[in-house]
């Protein structure tokens, strides 16, 4: 494999992206300045890193294809529209410009997020809602974790827990917090849809969408395909 296509491969971009995040906690400063020296050119290319995108691409796909294979509908990091997809969307722009425009080599969504709009990579309404749902989902995982003292990010099922999160986060009932809720994940799964896609991938309010996603997820068992979905896929492929 040529050095191009191990830069492309899926799992290098997947262990660029931890490295984004990774923070040196052993070693004598010395040692660590000449770790993070051989870790910086890795992870930030000096340039604007367009062959990127393929990659990334195929790591969002990962992501959409886990969150519906494994139903994390009620965990608000890991589900759709949740921290995960904010965060992705800050890092995908710290390893394609990050290299050159080095404020995006700093740690931290807010602070990246904050850079992405000063630079103007993202429209700056675009990121404040970004910054607003992350503050608010978020705020959210910390409340579920005290309810009891646990490493969680999924909504209790217990309907006093549910209450009990409501109030704690000021809002009126549970049917209120699950209300507001699904309002951030829908923006944020939103903006997280439109980043990087194919011109011709299908976006949310298409018709096609859920035919699509099923297709993509490997839920469609040939030969036996509704007309439907033939006829929604026979439109994605010749759009």
């Amino acid at each position: 494999m040529d050095i191009n296509s191990y830069l492309e491969n899926a799992t290098v971009w997947r262990e660029r992206f931890a490295m984004v995040k990774g923070r040196l906690v052993t070693g004598s400063e010395q040692a660590q300045d000449a770790l993070y020296g051989i870790l910086q050119p890795f992870v930030y290319r000096r340039y604007v890193d367009f062959q990127a995108v393929g990659a990334l691409r195929e790591l969002k796909a990962k992501i959409q294809t886990e969150v519906r294979r494994q139903n994390l509908a009620r965990n608000i990091k890991l589900g759709q529209g949740g921290i995960r997809e904010v965060e992705f969307i800050a890092q995908v722009f710290q390893l394609i410009r990050g290299g050159t425009d080095e404020v995006l080599q700093q740690r931290g969504t807010w602070p990246i997020l904050q850079s992405i709009s000063e630079l103007g990579l993202l429209p700056e309404n675009v990121v404040t809602e970004l910054l607003s749902c992350y503050e608010f989902l978020r705020d959210l995982e910390h409340r579920i974790q005290a309810l009891r003292d646990e490493q969680t990010q999924t909504l209790p099922v217990d309907d006093i827990d549910l209450d009990r999160l409501a109030l704690s986060a000021g809002r009126e009932s549970a049917d209120d917090l699950l209300a507001k809720l699904s309002s951030v994940r829908s923006r944020v799964q939103q903006h997280f849809s439109n980043l990087i896609s194919e011109a011709n991938e299908p976006q949310e309010g298409d018709k096609h969408l859920p035919f699509y996603q099923s297709w993509q997820a490997g839920e469609v068992q040939a030969p036996v395909v509704s007309d439907a979905l033939s006829e929604a896929l026979l439109a994605f492929r010749n759009s």
